[in-house]
């Protein structure tokens, strides 16, 4: 569920912020946290309280927070060698787009009457867009 959301498959990204990167000590110190932190409020969340999207959406947020510093870093890492660096840019736009994308779609599927009582024209275009 956490991985639904693109920002968060940059986290794939972080064995690259080794030593040879340049990247402070404290930055990958602090992107490990970040990583317990999330599997621990997921270990909390599904062990206590079962598995609905509202919870993953817990986990989301944490994991949304670690995955930006881990495009930080790695932007930080590519400045200065041109394409690499436009290349990182421009990946992260677009997983920043993507993911924005995905939350509206989520938001759109799981709190239905929100958008249906206020806005029921543009529900049903998006209904008729998204369903089969």
């Amino acid at each position: 569920g956490v991985l639904a959301l693109p920002l968060n498959w940059s986290l794939a990204a972080f064995p690259a912020a080794g030593k040879r990167s340049g990247v402070k000590p404290v930055y990958r110190a602090t992107v490990i946290t970040g990583l317990c932190a999330a599997v621990l409020v997921a270990l909390l969340d599904f062990a206590l309280a079962g598995v609905t999207i509202s919870y993953v959406c817990d986990i989301a947020a944490t994991a949304a927070v670690t995955a930006i510093m881990v495009l930080l870093m790695a932007e930080k890492a590519a400045r200065g060698r041109g394409a690499v660096h436009k290349g990182v840019v421009i990946g992260a736009v677009i997983l920043l787009g993507l993911t924005f994308v995905v939350c509206m779609l989520l938001l759109l599927g799981t709190q239905p009457l929100f958008v249906r009582n206020r806005m029921p024209q543009v529900y049903g275009v998006l209904q008729n867009l998204f369903l089969f």
